[in-house]
């Protein structure tokens, strides 16, 4: 292991802040609110451009190594994606999401091993572990809710905390020659994880841990003490029991169901099957990064109770937006990773410690085959800092290096108005990204609030920050639509500008995204409203737009009972009940609304 310096120049620090700051901010999103993912990425870029700063004389000296490059062709496979994605504005996102993993490996990878500071990142990531399972024990011990902390799946909270572990548990076994303070730390830092994982009661993520940990153990077994060992495996003993009793022997009732995998992987065989339909319309190229939310509820059975944001297998869920490639690349990185592992050399601290790393990786390879591990920006975060130290750890001594040096081409200040002006526009992108979210959901508040006037002006700054993002322009048009109805006839030329601008605007975003099915339902209400406007022909034009979002989301009771509505308002009352008697088939989340639907 390496010892933390005595003193620590500024670069290394702010690497070290910047790095702090991507990690609170990825373990704040989970999905939904996308300054958050802007903060964590654009701290990313800043490390990268001080890491950049500093080459121009000494150079960048890039790994040639077969998982680096098939990481990098990876990324690329994604990024070339896009060029297919029929929904502009959601791929772009979702790049930016699961390249948060390479990002990470390379901003560790091409720092100088004076700059790296591993010691000071593992600590700061076991912190936020520790912090993460005192929280979920007070949810589940205290509070009597779910321990899941920040995340929203207890599964993913579970292997963020098994992913940070395994390699505790390697520091553990390579500290025997430490002070007996600094292996009680380690010790206490091994069993609050164990004991956290344990009371989630996730068996996917137990199971692979304990698969996970086999190469620690067996490389132990030559490396380490016999006595540090058995310590280590009675630490991890002891939480696993006393995870069991603190959830009252629901540890182990849920062990005892992997013995019967039907019952219970039922409610993920539905999502798979369902996702299988998508993958064979678009075997090789996928349908593009972050369309499965949007596609999945035209193939959803009727019986499915998930979310139906996510796959709930991550290489699936590749094969469905990526397509085949993606998938291979995957298990080509992963192949390149255990052959540079188990061909690896070194001193015996270094083989355990890379085993640890190695176990934490793999936990969560195994894991993506049950949940979302690459959907989740703090796992894909530290994922990819486990990775760059696994690297450095395993990489052979004469592997081959490209070396490109600036200075033989530029000069000092040309080179660091370069750096600036290339970060500078994925930088504005991320800072754009999030302002407009920010000001979507402004936007909202305002709406909620009768300020249509102020939300006008909030939907309109999101559309001019980032015009990309669809949502904004179905639920500016049902703005205008709110803004329509309560004017008179008297004002005809202000309600043709409305019905005019929500048209417009509901173009807009099927133009952007042909799979929201929210587009169509608003604009059916808009049609069904303002009958005048929508000409003579208002009423086909209505039904056609309901059809339209159903057939994209079967479960969309909104627009099912507004359908009714309207057949109901034309006189066609067994059309009407046929319509609401098909929906019922459907599985429905608790919603507020539900209970007028199913009225």
């Amino acid at each position: 292991m390496l010892n933390v310096p005595h003193r620590i120049h500024w670069p290394t620090l702010l690497n070290l802040l910047l790095f702090t700051a991507a990690l609170v901010a990825a373990l704040s999103y989970q999905g939904e609110k996308l300054h958050l993912l802007s903060i964590s990425c654009l701290t990313l870029l800043v490390w990268a451009g001080t890491l950049l700063w500093r080459r121009h004389a000494s150079g960048i000296t890039v790994p040639l190594s077969a998982a680096a490059m098939i990481l990098t062709a990876f990324w690329g496979w994604l990024a070339l994606s896009l060029v297919w994605n029929p929904v502009q504005g959601t791929g772009p996102v979702y790049l930016a999401w699961i390249g948060i993993f390479p990002t990470a490996f390379w901003l560790y990878t091409l720092s100088s091993p004076a700059e790296r500071s591993w010691t000071v990142i593992f600590k700061i990531v076991q912190l936020a572990g520790v912090v993460l399972a005192v929280w979920a024990m007070v949810q589940l011990l205290v509070l009597g809710t779910t321990p899941r902390s920040v995340f929203l799946d207890v599964n993913s909270h579970a292997a963020f905390l098994g992913l940070i572990a395994l390699p505790v548990a390697a520091q553990f076994l390579n500290e025997t020659d430490n002070t007996l303070r600094r292996r009680w730390l380690t010790a206490v830092i091994l069993l609050v994880l164990t004991l956290a994982v344990a009371i989630t009661g996730s068996r996917g993520v137990m199971v692979s841990a304990a698969v996970a940990l086999l190469p620690l153990i067996w490389l132990a077994r030559r490396h380490a003490t016999r006595r540090a060992l058995w310590q280590m495996l009675s630490l991890i003993a002891i939480g696993f029991v006393a995870g069991n009793l603190f959830a009252q022997g629901y540890t182990v009732s849920r062990l005892a169901s992997v013995m019967d995998p039907v019952s219970a992987g039922e409610s993920r065989y539905l999502i798979w099957r369902a996702a299988w339909k998508l993958v064979e319309s678009a075997p090789w190229f996928g349908h593009g990064l972050g369309n499965f939310v949007h596609l999945y509820p035209g193939v959803r059975q009727p019986d499915d109770n998930s979310a139906g944001f996510l796959v709930h297998n991550d290489y699936l869920q590749f094969w469905v937006e990526a397509g085949l490639p993606a998938v291979v690349l995957l298990a080509l990185l992963y192949a390149a990773i255990a052959w540079q592992f188990f061909r690896a050399s070194g001193a015996p601290g270094q083989r355990l410690e890379a085993a640890g790393l190695f176990g934490g990786l793999l936990l969560v390879a195994l894991h993506s085959f049950l949940n979302f591990n690459f959907y989740l920006a703090a796992t894909l975060l530290v994922s990819g800092l486990w990775l760059g130290r696994l690297h450095e750890l395993t990489a052979p001594v004469m592997s081959r290096t490209l070396v490109f040096s600036p200075a033989r081409f530029v000069r000092l200040s040309v080179y660091r108005l370069l750096v600036v002006l290339v970060l500078a526009i994925p930088a504005a992108w991320f800072v754009a990204l999030g302002a407009a979210y920010l000001a979507y959901q402004q936007g909202h508040v305002h709406a909620s609030k009768g300020r249509f006037l102020a939300a006008h002006e909030s939907f309109n700054l999101a559309v001019r920050l980032y015009p990309e993002m669809d949502i904004i322009y179905f639920t500016h048009a049902d703005l205008y639509r709110y803004m329509l109805m309560p004017l008179p006839a008297t004002k005809q030329a202000d309600r043709e500008a409305l019905f005019h601008a929500a048209e417009e605007s509901l173009a807009r975003g099927e133009q952007l995204n042909p799979y929201r099915a929210q587009t169509y339902w608003v604009r059916g209400d808009l049609y069904a409203s303002a009958r005048d406007l929508a000409g003579p022909e208002w009423s086909n034009r209505a039904e056609a737009e309901y059809k339209k979002a159903i057939a994209l989301n079967p479960r969309f009771f909104a627009a099912r009972e507004n359908y009714a509505r309207l057949l109901i308002r034309l006189g066609r009352m067994q059309d009407a009940h046929a319509l609401l008697e098909a929906g019922l088939r459907e599985w429905y989340p608790e919603h507020p609304s539900l209970a007028r639907y199913l009225s």
